[in-house]
């Protein structure tokens, strides 16, 4: 049998090696060679009947081709069992993972607004959310096999959730700490900026491969969260402008609670994505 470049399988001391059933099978189905490419391009049925083959690169690496068009299917077979791994780690984690999402949202929005008027209540949400954000960070640990990005951020949340339960505990029974507590929530606010930074990056990541357009929208998300979270040093400049000082601070809680919406309409869609994925 010959090939389209004119070597001889049967004398082919790569075929065996690198378990090549021959051009003229393999070449129609994965791409094959750059050359069987160009003689089909130019109507050739090998290089023999083109007069540039003396002059070609293409022709002058045919020993080669062989060895890369093997390395080719390793590489995609790989990434394809990559692919699968990542799916198996995201379907098994995800769900779990908005569903602690949804509840981190709920409580600890509950133990602000009863901070104040109900503090027993208020510490025991915050107990609750301290345990939650935990679970969280759980999760995000085990996903870490799909990509190294969820247990950067695992390992970030973590002590961010330990300091925000002290702060808020501060703030409901120690009034007279605030500079204790400002030196507490400090470092908890910034733990937590780059843990989520480090989520929403792995979320865009997993999902490049997956859904290029939800994965695009991860990363924007993260741009606008950390924006948001710099802005908010800023808030308290505001009200030097008046009226404009009011509207740009309510724009701003606007804008925060949209981000906030977002992360779990796109984790559901995260959800869904790897949900839908079928693989026998």
């Amino acid at each position: 049998m010959v090939t389209y470049c004119g070597k001889s399988c049967e004398s082919c001391t790569k075929r065996e090696e690198y378990n090549c059933p021959g051009c003229f099978d393999i070449c129609s189905v994965d791409g094959g060679c750059k050359i069987a490419e160009c003689c089909r391009d130019k109507g050739h049925d090998c290089c023999q009947t083109c007069t540039q083959n003396e002059y070609c690169g293409l022709y002058q690496s045919r020993g080669s081709m062989v060895r890369e068009r093997a390395e080719r299917r390793k590489s995609a077979e790989e990434k394809a069992a990559r692919l699968y791994e990542i799916w198996k780690v995201m379907k098994k984690h995800l769900l779990p993972l908005f569903c602690i999402a949804v509840a981190v949202r709920v409580t600890g929005a509950a133990s602000d607004l009863l901070a104040m008027t109900q503090p027993v209540i208020g510490a025991v949400l915050r107990a609750v959310l301290l345990a939650a954000e935990l679970i969280y960070a759980f999760l995000l640990y085990r996903m870490s096999p799909a990509e190294n990005r969820y247990l950067k951020a695992a390992k970030f949340l973590c002590p961010a959730a330990i300091l925000g339960f002290a702060s808020g505990i501060m703030s409901l029974f120690a009034g007279n700490m605030e500079t204790l507590r400002f030196f507490v929530s400090l470092p908890a606010a910034v733990l937590s900026l780059i843990a989520v930074y480090q989520e929403y990056g792995a979320h865009s990541e997993v999902l490049s491969d997956f859904d290029d357009e939800l994965s695009e929208k991860w990363d924007r998300l993260r741009k606008w969260y950390i924006g948001l979270t710099v802005g908010s040093v800023l808030m308290p400049l505001a009200a030097l402008f008046g009226a404009l000082g009011v509207l740009i601070i309510l724009a701003y809680f606007i804008a925060y609670i949209s981000v906030s919406v977002l992360s779990l309409v796109f984790l559901w869609r995260t959800v869904t994505v790897f949900n839908d994925i079928e693989y026998e």
